[in-house]
């Protein structure tokens, strides 16, 4: 109830009581009330500012997934880009190679 209007600590009711006046045996009920209102409107502030930096810190971490996530694809392909050259280039040295055979073949034709 005191989150919800801390100003009513400090209202009187018809007997010109303020909740802080009545006796209390719980001691966590007695350091509550025994608190100011400032303390508790500072309170609530600080709560609402850590609670927008914990949706802002949350919403840093899922942009942080986000960006892990399309690192590691990009990582997949360019593994995969370089495994294709890699065949390629073996594919074209595979071809310059029966090239060279055909060529040697043509030249000792010719000489016969």
């Amino acid at each position: 109830i005191i989150r919800a209007y801390p100003a009513a600590l400090d209202c009187r009711n018809s007997s010109n009581y303020t909740p802080r006046d009545f006796g209390h045996d719980d001691q966590y009920a007695f350091q509550g009330l025994s608190r100011p209102t400032a303390c508790w409107h500072q309170l609530m502030t600080d709560e609402k500012r850590e609670e927008a930096q914990d949706t802002k810190l949350h919403t840093l971490h899922e942009s942080i997934d986000a960006a892990l996530t399309a690192l590691q694809k990009s990582n997949d392909n360019f593994d995969d880009m370089t495994s294709r050259l890699d065949h390629v280039e073996k594919t074209l040295q595979d071809l310059e190679n029966l090239r060279a055979q055909d060529l040697e073949g043509t030249i000792t034709k010719l000489e016969t």
